[in-house]
């Protein structure tokens, strides 16, 4: 990003005082759009290497901060609001004003107002106006009032898509224009369909991984065959990580939410205590209790793989056991990212049939320090999806069936469908293909702790 959140607002302030908006004393969240479909569908159409080039020199941008300022009142009072859209080269391309139904403006004709927003247009978009056909206008008569509303487009050809342009004129006024590129129907309901399915299926089975951990828990815990001490501090230590990692996200949380008739900042404290304190606490003590459960088994089986974790938790990090692992996962984890690079190099072509997308990369942007984000949330990934999923399963499933083969391949199916907490690889276009990604991944990590011991993974 060229542009910070705080340059970002004063841009947006800049812009409304050209429209005679002032919002000095309205409350103000910004939010990024990484676009994700669209990007998605670009990098499809055009390649890794097109798709960094496509739209530069456009004033529409598919990565920019959404500057949101409001009243905060409960939603069942209108309110006035605006929306201000900044792209990343710090160009304004997209404004929306809400406006009580109850006030009062003069009103034109259809024709004055057609006449008006095409002049706005032409003089914040440019000749590029031109190009645009109009292709829908529409009367709305409110009661104290008369709405219009307006789009233009223009095809874009290579990619089999369009460039549109929608506005609004609140009784004699320019209300909204919004300038954007529209992915096919078709297309975005796909994308849409296969992440909402896979993610549902997918909270629902680290559910049912959370239950069986419980279980076991509880059941050896009664034996007397688990000692609690490293539990509780993975615990802790994992349920910081994401709350530190939360409060680093504040700013992203609650963008487009609503949860009766709260007012936007009510909303927003209610998300963030659901995903700080319960979800955040209920994986906790999924790590908790899976390492409890699979250390257990582990001491049993194979004692020399938790030599190295023993000898970290215990501050002896230049030891002959802590340092080999260390570098074993460094080492490892340097060449998976390496990997990732290289291929998303070669298959990310044209017209591709499957491609890394690196739209989730981005979201670290949204937050107060995105270097933060990137380094908590991966620590914190690191350690549920190596203790929760591979450590836990590897362990509990060898304990029963001795066939490190059917460790290996079980790792592989629940990392793919536990994706929400494992780390799986970049997204990629294709659901088969993705889900054979994750189960390769997932296959990967078992075996190299078969290879070496927890440690290793745990920082791979």
């Amino acid at each position: 990003m060229n542009v910070t959140r705080t340059e970002a607002v004063q841009i947006a302030k800049d812009f409304l005082k050209e429209q005679n908006e002032y919002v000095d004393n309205m409350y103000v969240e910004v939010f990024l759009d990484n676009s994700p479909v669209e990007s998605r569908y670009i990098l499809k159409k055009l390649g890794g290497k097109e798709f960094k080039e496509y739209g530069k020199n456009e004033l529409w941008s598919n990565l920019s901060w959404i500057v949101y300022f409001h009243q905060n009142l409960p939603r069942q009072i209108q309110q006035k609001s605006i929306t201000v859209d900044v792209s990343d080269k710090g160009k304004v391309f997209g404004f929306i004003k809400t406006i009580p139904d109850s006030v009062t403006i003069p009103s034109v004709s259809k024709d004055e107002a057609t006449v008006l927003i095409t002049s706005y247009l032409k003089n914040k978009i440019g000749k590029d106006f031109e190009k645009f056909k109009m292709t829908e206008s529409r009367e709305e008569n409110i009661r104290t009032r008369t709405d219009y509303s307006f789009r233009w487009e223009k095809d874009e050809n290579k990619l089999d898509a369009k460039i549109v342009i929608t506005s609004r004129v609140l009784g004699n006024s320019v209300g909204s224009f919004s300038y954007y590129f529209e992915v096919p129907q078709q297309e975005r309901e796909y994308f849409l369909a296969i992440e909402a399915i896979y993610g549902t299926v997918s909270v629902i089975f680290v559910l049912i991984i959370m239950l069986i951990a419980f279980y076991l828990f509880l059941k050896k815990y009664h034996q007397g065959e688990v000692w609690i001490s490293v539990g509780r501090n993975f615990f802790f230590l994992y349920f910081l990580l994401s709350l530190i990692n939360l409060i680093n996200y504040w700013p992203a949380i609650g963008h487009g939410a609503m949860i009766g008739n709260l007012s936007f900042l009510y909303t927003k404290i209610i998300i963030f205590v659901i995903n700080g304190v319960i979800i955040s606490f209920f994986l906790a003590l999924l790590v908790f209790a899976a390492w409890t459960v699979g250390e257990s088994y582990a001491r049993s089986l194979w004692p020399n793989k938790l030599k190295g974790i023993d000898a970290f938790i215990n501050g002896h990090l230049f030891s002959m056991d802590s340092g080999n692992s260390l570098l074993k996962g460094f080492v490892l984890g340097s060449a998976l990212s390496l990997s990732y690079l290289v291929v998303g190099w070669v298959i990310n072509q044209p017209n591709a049939k499957i491609y890394f997308s690196p739209v989730g990369l981005l979201d670290s942007y949204a937050s107060y320090l995105p270097a933060l984000l990137t380094i908590l949330d991966g620590a914190a990934t690191a350690i549920l999806a190596s203790i929760g999923v591979t450590f836990f399963i590897v362990n509990i499933s060898y304990q029963r069936w001795k066939r490190k083969w059917i460790s290996i391949l079980l790792s592989g199916i629940i990392t793919t469908l536990a994706f929400v907490i494992a780390a799986t690889p970049p997204s990629l276009n294709n659901f088969g293909i993705n889900l054979l990604a994750g189960f390769i991944f997932g296959c990967g990590i078992a075996y190299i702790y078969f290879l070496f011991d927890l440690l290793t993974i745990l920082l791979q």
